[in-house]
């Protein structure tokens, strides 16, 4: 399911702190044939992207809209289940197809409303 883009300064007020891309150097397909032989390193088309993106010092306002959106994204043992759009914030792309990374919502939660802080990490597979 298709949810809501990924909140940006424009939705929340909130400015990531740093946003770091990483996308694998060598992206490897396989091909197993019918007697279960492989064919493994074949270029695929595009390789997996991830986004470390990092909130500091959020009000609970924008810390809320965070966490609406990861609750909306069902994510899991193994990442969101649900997909979204995210527009990068410093280059203005926008990627489709995305999800949260496993392991990739982290609330850091402070005594001090004005500091919260989130770490998010986000996934794009290639279609």
């Amino acid at each position: 399911m298709v949810i809501g883009d990924f909140p940006n300064q424009a939705t929340t007020g909130a400015r990531p702190t740093s946003c770091l891309t990483r996308v694998g150097r060598y992206a490897v397909g396989f091909t197993q044939f019918e007697d279960q032989g492989v064919l493994t390193n074949m270029p695929v088309e595009t390789a997996v992207k991830r986004w470390v993106i990092d909130f500091v010092n959020l009000t609970s306002a924008e810390a809320d809209g965070h966490d609406a959106h990861a609750e909306l994204a069902k994510i899991g043992e193994n990442g969101s289940h649900n997909t979204f759009s995210f527009t990068h914030p410093t280059t203005g792309v926008t990627f489709s197809g995305c999800r949260y990374d496993k392991g990739g919502y982290t609330e850091n939660p402070h005594k001090i409303v004005s500091a919260q802080s989130r770490t998010v990490i986000l996934v794009q597979y290639p279609a």
